[in-house]
């Protein structure tokens, strides 16, 4: 019978109409692709369904690279900064002594990079970007050294003085996370949170994901500060990658997200 060909659709579909009834043979083909099973024999007598093939990619993959600097906003380099990528493919990097982090044999798709060093605010606070087709370079980080605030001076003492907080009180309705850079085996990070008023609070741990790491508090406390720990552990007590993780805080009058970075 005569020979026809078809080309396969969006979805993977094809089909031959107007054929009289005998007996076909349907083979597929494609430059480095193999099929299963190569070829598929019927006779035809009525309209024919059901003749799917299976392809497997033979070809070249391309595989491409990120890289980048962190460096302060006088052009100097900042080493030890950790910087996470998400996305396609999950891993994280240490930035070496000139700034520069790199990642390598990574498939082409969307992936976030986010920056973490320790007393540094850093801008852009995270980059999303596309690999197609080419490595990527260029995708660099400014590190601003955190500001310690000026102390104001004491005032004289008045007839009545304003009884001074206690030290390490920190503000009604914030938090703040210490040692929020730390290895699992040593110090854990301590996150300090003060509600003005009683109520339930929760205390969570996730990854830049949204998934759940851990629970560090669930439960009904009276108004004041508290104190937790996270130990860098998940909710099967196993230690958990190294990376950024997010602490949700959560209660009365109170909804805040801090970051912490565990490094093994």
């Amino acid at each position: 019978l005569a020979a026809n060909s078809a080309t396969t659709s969006a979805s993977g579909a094809f089909s031959f109409s107007a054929l009289s009834t005998g007996t076909y043979v349907i083979t597929p083909k494609k430059t480095d692709w193999n099929f299963s099973p190569q070829s598929s024999t019927f006779t035809l007598t009525a309209d024919v369904t059901n003749q799917n093939f299976t392809g497997v990619y033979v070809g070249t993959v391309t595989l491409y690279s990120i890289i980048g600097y962190v460096k302060d906003d006088s052009s100097q380099p900042i080493s030890g900064s950790t910087v996470t990528l998400t996305g396609a493919a999950n891993s994280s990097a240490v930035s070496t002594a000139d700034g520069l982090y790199s990642f390598s044999n990574l498939n082409a798709g969307t992936y976030t990079l986010t920056p973490l060093a320790v007393g540094y605010d850093i801008s852009p606070s995270s980059r999303v970007v596309t690999v197609s087709n080419t490595n990527l370079t260029g995708n660099d980080f400014t590190a601003i050294i955190q500001s310690t605030p000026t102390p104001t001076p004491t005032p004289e003492p008045e007839p009545n003085p304003t009884p001074t907080p206690a030290p390490n009180v920190i503000p009604s309705n914030t938090a703040k996370v210490e040692n929020n850079a730390f290895n699992p085996k040593s110090t854990p990070a301590k996150i300090t949170c003060n509600v003005a008023k009683a109520g339930h609070v929760t205390i969570k741990i996730f990854d830049l994901r949204g998934s759940l790491i851990k629970t560090i508090m669930d439960e009904n406390v009276s108004a004041g500060q508290l104190t937790k720990y996270w130990d860098g552990s998940d909710i099967g007590n196993h230690v958990v990658s190294s990376g950024i993780y997010l602490v949700s805080i959560q209660g009365p009058d109170i909804n805040l997200t801090k970051k912490v970075c565990v490094i093994k």
